[in-house]
């Protein structure tokens, strides 16, 4: 919504019989002039078998209006291995149009 806010949720799993201890981080941007609330999040771990969702509340600025596509890139890095981006996870580029 315009001039409001909304849950942006990205689930990440871990599909391997062991638990994750690299401390996964999802960074969320946005080319989109006017919103804001992205960022990086941080998960401890994922334990085997297992997914986690993280969690961002996007703001839409007032110029924002219904029926704007707002463009998202989010990439996943790792965070006791120098906290680069894992290479080889690819980012997912998404739109959202707002209602």
């Amino acid at each position: 919504m315009a001039g409001g806010q909304s849950r942006l949720v990205i689930p990440l799993s871990n599909p391997t019989p062991s638990v994750t201890t690299t401390s996964p981080a999802v960074e969320l941007t946005s080319t989109t002039p006017g919103v804001s609330g992205t960022g990086r999040v941080e998960l401890f771990g994922i334990s085997a078998n297992q997914t986690a969702s993280l969690v961002w509340l996007v703001k839409f600025d007032s110029p924002l209006v219904p029926g704007a596509v707002v463009h998202f890139q989010a990439d996943v890095f790792s965070w006791d291995m120098g906290r680069v981006r894992c290479e080889d996870s690819p980012s997912l580029s998404f739109d959202v149009t707002l209602n």
